[in-house]
């Protein structure tokens, strides 16, 4: 298996036309999502957990199962940070829209921690 780390823009490049056989894991809480391709490969959400930070799927708006069957367009991602200065603790938040041929589908992470750690989450895509 070859795995790419990937960006949105770099996702929807490597993955416009693919048809989406299921979407795993996209549910609250969920520290792992897939977006399935019909040819087997896939795109994966996940955190490398580092130490003391808690990064998971927070807020999906639609069911993942109404875009299952349709056809890739694109990826578009937004991230935004909040650190509060009078507590050591910082907050990310990173939106995703997955537009298909069946409408789109929006969901997004949510990360928490002391300030020090890592709270992104990234793309992979694995053929």
């Amino acid at each position: 298996m070859k795995r790419i780390f990937v960006t949105g823009k770099r996702a929807t490049d490597i993955c416009r036309g693919k048809y989406i056989s299921k979407i795993e894991g996209l549910e609250e809480f969920s520290e792992l999502v897939k977006i399935v391709f019909k040819d087997g490969s896939f795109l994966e959400f996940s955190h490398p957990q580092d130490c003391s930070e808690e990064v998971s799927v927070d807020q999906i708006d639609r069911d993942p199962r109404k875009v299952e069957g349709s056809t890739f367009l694109e990826l578009k991602v937004k991230t935004e940070s909040k650190k509060e200065k009078s507590m050591d603790y910082s907050s990310t938040w990173t939106f995703y829209t997955l537009i298909t041929s069946k409408g789109f589908l929006d969901f997004r992470w949510g990360g928490h921690s002391n300030g020090h750690y890592s709270e992104e989450v990234n793309i992979y895509y694995i053929e």
